[in-house]
């Protein structure tokens, strides 16, 4: 009789293997097993109350921020919205800028992003940092001193619909749930809708003339906007869910079928 034992191998055992290490945060939520608690103990229900700023970083970038930052051993590293800026700090040192990482990006990329101009956060393996950046190019930076390590660009072919069409695009936006100001309602500036596709920086500056409106509605409400409207989610200050369905209706008039796809 023979008897066969089977083995289960990981990906990355280094990984799950520092994932078990409560002093290291090596994935967006902290293991596999995606619990997103730390077992760390020097903070507790009894000293929380008296934490105090120790010091603070801004990445420069007044846009949407996802995506947890890694810690590895005595260094933090995280990332910034477009145009995917990495930082390293040492945490040993009031969070002092150990490298950046710069990417250049074509800003056309922008128009065609979701959901603010964010990035939903780095990876770490085999001793670099991987980002994946707003233009599709998957960069391996050193960990020690962010150097480029390789690059590479998925090639993904989509077409940009031109603001003509997109002008003539209604959407409905169905709320499950309650949209208040304290969960993160959709957040809009009024009048984008008729700027055409702006630009960053074009955008940027509409926001200095504008005020921004934050759309509340109510569970089972209906919003009907238009998506060349700029729009954001706001910061959420409560753990409820914000679950929307997103509905775009369009002329099939108004699809050019004589579009023609480009690499870049």
């Amino acid at each position: 009789m023979a008897s066969f034992g089977a083995g289960v191998a990981n990906a990355n055992e280094e990984v799950n293997r520092m994932s078990q290490n409560p002093k290291d945060w090596v994935m967006p939520t902290g293991d596999y097993a995606n619990h997103r608690y730390s077992a760390l103990k020097q903070i507790n229900k009894e000293n929380v109350g008296k934490l105090q700023v120790a010091w603070t970083f801004s990445t420069g970038v007044l846009r949407g921020h996802e995506g947890a930052p890694l810690v590895i051993g005595d260094v933090m590293y995280l990332h910034a919205p477009f145009p995917n800026t990495v930082y390293a700090l040492d945490l040993n040192n009031d969070g002092k800028i150990l490298w950046t990482y710069e990417p250049k990006q074509d800003p056309n990329v922008i128009p065609v992003m979701c959901c603010d101009t964010v990035n939903r956060g780095l990876a770490y393996a085999d001793g670099k940092i991987f980002l994946h950046q707003a233009d599709t190019t998957l960069v391996a930076l050193d960990a020690k001193s962010g150097k480029v390590a390789w690059s590479v660009k998925d090639g993904v072919t989509y077409a940009h619909a031109p603001a003509r069409a997109l002008s003539r695009v209604a959407a409905l936006r169905i709320h499950l749930d309650d949209s208040g100001t304290h969960n993160g309602p959709l957040r809009v500036l009024p009048g984008t809708h008729t700027q055409g596709v702006l630009t960053d920086d074009a955008i940027q500056e509409f926001a200095q003339n504008v005020t921004p409106v934050d759309c509340l509605v109510p569970r089972g409400g209906v919003l009907a906007m238009k998506p060349l409207l700029v729009h954001a989610s706001s910061k959420s200050q409560m753990e409820i869910p914000r679950r929307v369905l997103h509905i775009e209706y369009c002329e099939t008039a108004v699809i050019d079928t004589n579009l023609e796809l480009t690499v870049a």
